[in-house]
């Protein structure tokens, strides 16, 4: 009775090895059968990996793959074959992380390219759609356009979403970084092709037409209108942030609830920008890594503004100003704030200080257009929206004094 062992990897230094490395070394990835006591050897093709795999770590990998216990023998025998279909490694995304570096992005914005393109595209289709072929991703991109814009298509039952979808229910993308995301996406996937054009044949991803495009991003817009942007902080919630906080995050606090500034404008801000009657805003940081110096660029709209010292006075913003020794990422700065400010007990997120400067200068009397600008808004709608509502009514039920002569 035959009986197939598990495969392995054994290096091989004849000249005829199945496949090298780029360090030379030869290998082969093998298993025996016993027939009536007899021993027949069986070796990998070397077709099935010939294209994808460089490193002895990978070959690793790939015997794992083949040695899956819950495998049938014809499975076992599928799943070979088409590796040379979807066996993208993490060496390959390492290299892609380095060509993208190469086009003058940090190391940790590519990484976070990288990370999001294989979440949200290789994973998306490889692993939930359970599909091998890039055709087929081609295919089904449709499925993946909906998956984008987290919205069930009709054709497909409530437990397949599930199992497919990328966002939980009720969130969404903005139509910005659903276009970042495809467009991640196409410049990965013509890397693949031009490093192997036989496994990857050129394909250009367009899940959504714009017409979709604009469509869903109007649609998000109004919903998001209906929603509150964050919360409101009180005075005293903030005498005790303000006390308590990391010094190296309070510059930046202080700054937007005093001056309304979106997170990327705080840390820009120098000196120089302090005016006798007004702070002057012409630059946000882009990005920042340990690699590079801080890239700066134009503000939100395009436009630089004037903040004026409705809360506060020249001297104390150059005094907190010159308390900023170290900056860091946009995205850092809200994830460290949002943390720090949990364990003081509260919850409030750094876009709060930016809605309670908005509300607190329009309950002080400022003009909703003055705010607006002070703001950087495109329209007075939209500094609406920040407005925190008074939701405390007076219990004092109102008795008229009764006039001379009558009574009650």
């Amino acid at each position: 009775m035959a009986k197939m062992s598990r495969w392995f990897l054994s290096k091989d230094n004849s000249a005829s090895a199945s496949y090298r490395t780029q360090d030379g070394q030869g290998w082969a990835i093998r298993r025996y059968e016993r027939i009536n006591g007899k021993t027949r050897w069986e070796r990998l093709p070397r077709k099935l990996y010939d294209n994808t795999i460089r490193f002895e770590r990978e070959l690793s990998v790939l015997v794992e793959h083949l040695n899956k216990e819950h495998m049938t023998e014809l499975e076992r025998a599928r799943e070979a074959y088409q590796i040379k279909h979807k066996f993208i490694t993490q060496v390959i995304l390492d290299e892609y992380a380095a060509h993208v570096s190469e086009k003058g992005t940090s190391d940790v914005a590519s990484r976070g390219i990288v990370n999001r393109t294989t979440e949200n595209f290789l994973h998306f289709f490889v692993n939930k759609l359970k599909l091998n072929d890039p055709l087929d991703w081609f295919a089904n991109q449709a499925l993946w356009g909906a998956a984008l814009t987290n919205k069930k298509p009709a054709n497909i039952t409530a437990e397949k979403w599930e199992s497919i979808r990328l966002l939980p229910e009720g969130e969404k993308w903005s139509a910005k970084t659903i276009r970042d995301l495809v467009m991640f996406s196409n410049r990965f996937y013509k890397w693949l092709h031009n490093r192997h054009p036989k496994l990857f044949p050129l394909l250009v991803f367009e899940p959504l037409t714009r017409a979709q495009l604009k469509l869903y991003d109007g649609n998000r817009t109004l919903d998001k209108r209906e929603e509150p942007l964050g919360k409101f902080i009180p005075e005293k919630d903030w005498a005790v942030i303000a006390q308590k906080i990391d010094p190296e995050l309070f510059p930046f606090l202080w700054l937007a609830y005093h001056f309304g500034l979106r997170r990327a404008e705080t840390l820009a801000i120098r000196p120089t920008d302090i005016k006798t009657g007004y702070l002057h805003l012409a630059r946000q940081l882009i990005s920042m890594s340990p690699e590079r110096d801080p890239q700066f660029g134009p503000l939100k709209s395009r436009h630089t503004r004037k903040v004026f010292y409705w809360f506060t006075t020249p001297a104390e913003t150059f005094e907190v100003v010159s308390m900023i020794e170290t900056r860091m990422h946009p995205a850092t700065l809200s994830k460290a704030a949002s943390a720090a400010i949990k364990k003081l007990g509260f919850d409030y997120k750094m876009h709060d200080f930016r809605r309670t400067f908005i509300t607190r200068a329009l309950r002080a009397g400022r003009s909703i257009a003055e705010v607006r600008d002070c703001a950087g808004h495109s329209s007075i709608e939209t500094t609406n929206r920040y407005v925190m509502r008074d939701e405390e009514f007076d219990s004092d039920v109102f008795t008229p004094v009764p006039k001379p002569g009558k009574t009650s």
